[in-house]
């Protein structure tokens, strides 16, 4: 039984970035994947701080989150050079980022989530919990866990 995707089926992969060097690694990972799998769907998911809470302002501020998400995407691979079938779309959410993560993974019906990682073991990630780890308990579909590498 061939496994493979149906040539003309999009392929969804959602990318969560909290702008940090681990989402950027992420990102990287995330662009190579859409590409090679077009047509995709890239979502580009930033998770702001339930602390934050609701401003007057709130739009203008998830504009100005997508604005920097489209600028991170271009420092990595300019978008003019992508696919034409690879479509970008940012959305901007307020909670707890593993629950938005999941619940944008369901949501979208998505193939992949893509998640950068910072390596944490012992005390470090049971005092700070994992976002990556409950990612990937949770999602209803395959979890890439991306860490950045060490300098050699």
């Amino acid at each position: 039984m061939d496994q493979t995707a149906p040539a003309s089926s999009k392929y969804t992969i959602v990318i969560a970035t909290d702008f940090s060097d681990h989402s950027r690694v992420a990102l990287e990972e995330a662009l190579a994947i859409a590409t090679l799998r077009a047509p995709s769907e890239l979502v580009l998911l930033h998770i702001m701080d339930l602390a934050s809470g609701t401003t007057l302002d709130a739009m203008a501020e998830s504009e100005k989150v997508a604005n920097s998400m489209l600028a991170e995407v271009e420092r990595i691979r300019p978008i003019k050079d992508l696919p034409a079938n690879v479509k970008l779309h940012c959305h901007v959410v307020r909670g707890a980022p593993a629950d938005c993560i999941v619940d944008e993974a369901t949501s979208h019906n998505c193939d992949l989530v893509v998640v950068g990682t910072h390596g944490r073991t012992g005390l470090g990630r049971l005092v700070l919990g994992s976002v990556a780890e409950t990612v990937v308990r949770l999602a209803p579909c395959n979890v890439l866990t991306v860490k950045k590498r060490k300098p050699s």
